[in-house]
């Protein structure tokens, strides 16, 4: 299973986004990222301003609104794959609360 609970579902321009992916699964699966750009991203990989951690969260350090859209989280092991999606928002600024 995947749980994406705990991800930034918003984020202000500038600002850093963490996209969560707990994946429960025996064996152990792998931790594979999508962008919505089309770019993969393992914990091995090197990226300018994402990084995956070893426990499948995806950090991205300083959020741009091209980096807006949904990513897709794949867990794989021998005996299968599972996708979980999360989609990210980037705000051109800090988010204002209205009060009616």
């Amino acid at each position: 299973t995947i749980e994406t609970k705990g991800s930034s579902p918003s984020v202000p321009v500038g600002h850093g986004a963490v996209l969560k992916c707990n994946v429960t699964a025996c064996p152990e699966a792998a931790v594979i990222w999508t962008t919505p750009t089309g770019v993969s991203l393992t914990s091995d990989s090197q990226h300018p301003g994402l990084s995956v951690l070893s426990d499948g969260t995806l950090i991205e350090v300083s959020a741009s609104s091209q980096d807006s859209g949904t990513y897709s989280c794949m867990a794989v092991n021998y005996l299968g794959k599972a996708t979980a999606t999360v989609h990210l928002r980037v705000t051109n600024g800090p988010e204002i609360t209205t009060y009616e």
